[in-house]
Formats: C-alpha cells, structure tokens, sequence
C-alpha cells in the first residue's frame, strides 16, 4: 500500500457495514491492496503486494549505514582528536611554564654563582690584608726583638765601661798620702806627671824620714809599683796615679 496515494487509502469499515459484502468472489485483490485470507478457525494472513514498501519499515541502505558509521566514527574521532589536542596544550602550557621556572631558577643560579665569586674574591682580599699585617707585625716584632737585642748590648757595653770606669775611678787618685788596702790597692800606678813630682813609698805613717821605703823626684810620666806590705803612698805635684796592673 502506498500512503501516498489517496484513491488506494485504506478506510476502515464503518459501523453496520460488512466488507466482505463488497468483494467479488474469486476476484483477487486491486493493484496495490492486502488480501485477506481466511479459514475457519484460523487467523487472518495479510500478505504484502510487491510494491516499495513503506518508509517507515524501510531499511537504511549499506552505504547509510557506513555513513552513518563513518560520521559516528568522525564524531568520535574529533572528540579523541580535541581531548588529546587539550592535552597536548595543556603539557605545552606545563612544559612552558616549566621551561622559565627552569630559566628564572636558572638566572637565580648565575647570580648566586657570582655573588659567591665576589664574596670568594672579597675574603681572598682580606686574608691577603690579614697576611700582610701579620707579616709586618712579625717584622715589627723582630726590628723589636732587634732593638732590645742593641740596647741590651748597649747597656752591657755601657755597664761594662761604667764598672771599668768605676774600677779606674777607685784606682785613681791625686796628690796626699793614702793607706794601702784602705785607701787604694796594691798594684803598678801610672802617672803622665809634671814638672816638678814627689813620690814615697812608706812603711808607716809617724812622718819621718824612717817611714820612707823609697822615694824619688821626677818630671814627666812616672811609674810606681806599691807592695800590700807597703804601710802607704805619699805623693805631691804628680798629677793622677792610675793602676796599670
């Protein structure tokens, strides 16, 4: 049956109306129509005529359905092909955002480096300055060391010549008359002398002329040698006597 004719439109049979009243006997169905068959006690058949058969019980051809499968396919498709687009950006947008972490992290590296450089070079500095004061306190502490050294020679050479001095000075004397071990010590006097010297050995200090041991008149440098058995030495106009030996 073809819907889209109206002069073969199936009506269905009104009330009180028999639609078996209307059809011929042995007259088989018109153009385009179903047949009904029946027997008693059995269903009615309805068969179909070999018209196109309806649309809606029309099956799609292979072709639709491979476009259909092909759509569905390409759907799908797009959809894996923008997940894996968004993806793909999104680890594009990580990875670049890894890559200036790395850059800045990077940069922040080269700054440290340098800033250790400079700290490195800045306490090689000072530890050269260091160095050099501790070098030139060593060297003040020797010119020191050196300084005391001198003076400490100096002050023996000066001690020395004081104690020489002062042993000349107890060895010396001028014109009197001095008791021997009390007054001077024995030993060999020198004197440069004058124009007119007076010198006596004596063996006591009475004033006479028995108190002399030896004596003598000279003028010029004299020598004289007192024993420690000598009493004393009297001398006048002789200048300073100075023990030799």
């Amino acid at each position: 049956m073809s819907p889209n004719n109206p002069e073969h439109a199936f009506m269905p049979p009104q009330p009180g109306e028999d639609p078996a009243a209307d059809a011929q006997p042995g007259a088989g169905p018109a153009d385009g129509e179903t047949a009904t068959l029946s027997e008693p006690g059995l269903p009615e058949t309805t068969a179909q005529t070999d018209e196109t058969p309806d649309k809606a019980t029309r099956k799609p051809s292979p072709m639709v359905v491979g476009l259909i499968a092909v759509g569905v396919l390409a759907v799908a498709g797009w959809g894996a092909f923008g997940v894996a687009m968004s993806r793909a950006e999104s680890a594009e947008s990580s990875l670049a955002s890894t890559l200036d972490t790395l850059t800045t992290t990077t940069a922040e590296l080269k700054t440290a480096k340098n800033s250790l450089a400079a700290v490195t070079s800045d306490r090689d500095d000072l530890q050269s300055q260091v160095d050099q004061i501790e070098d030139r306190e060593q060297a003040a502490k020797k010119r020191e060391d050196d300084v005391r050294a001198r003076e400490d020679a100096v002050k023996k050479r000066e001690d020395a010549a004081t104690a020489a001095e002062q042993r000349v000075a107890d060895n010396t004397f001028g014109s009197g008359t001095y008791q021997v071990g009390a007054d001077i010590e024995p030993g060999t006097y020198r004197t440069d002398g004058g124009s007119f010297c007076y010198w006596a050995r004596l063996s006591g200090g009475g004033g006479t002329l028995d108190d002399i041991i030896a004596n003598n008149n000279v003028e010029g440098p004299a020598t004289v040698s007192i024993d420690a058995s000598d009493w004393g030495f009297e001398n006048r106009g002789c200048g300073k006597w100075t023990k030799v030996g």
